[in-house]
């Protein structure tokens, strides 16, 4: 392999590998500030918000419009606002669907 060649390989295998750790991290934080979204999405009106304290971090989770799916389920889009001490405040909007269960559970973003 050429020089150019092998050094976009390792750039793309790097930024493949990156945005695998980013979703898995991602995916971490949601999981780990579940009790407050579960919360919002099945008790607040959409434009009104929750706020909590989980681990010194504070999370703003705020419905922001609700839909019934094609297969029939309640989904809501939400954002979520996570502040943590000595850490720049992060904040992402997604979707969870409601199962018949009465989770709501995250939809895939794309």
């Amino acid at each position: 392999m050429t020089g150019t060649r092998w050094f976009a390989a390792c750039i793309a295998v790097v930024t493949i590998g990156t945005a695998t750790d980013m979703a898995a991290q991602n995916a971490a934080a949601h999981t780990r500030f579940d009790e407050p979204v579960q919360y919002a999405l099945e008790n607040l009106v959409s434009g009104t918000s929750t706020a909590a304290l989980i681990r010194g971090a504070e999370v703003v989770v705020v419905p922001l419009r609700t839909w019934k799916s094609v297969d029939g389920f309640y989904c809501r889009r939400y954002e979520i606002r996570v502040t943590e001490a000595g850490a720049a405040p992060s904040e992402d909007q997604l979707t969870r669907c409601r199962t018949k269960d009465g989770v709501w559970r995250l939809v895939k973003q794309d």
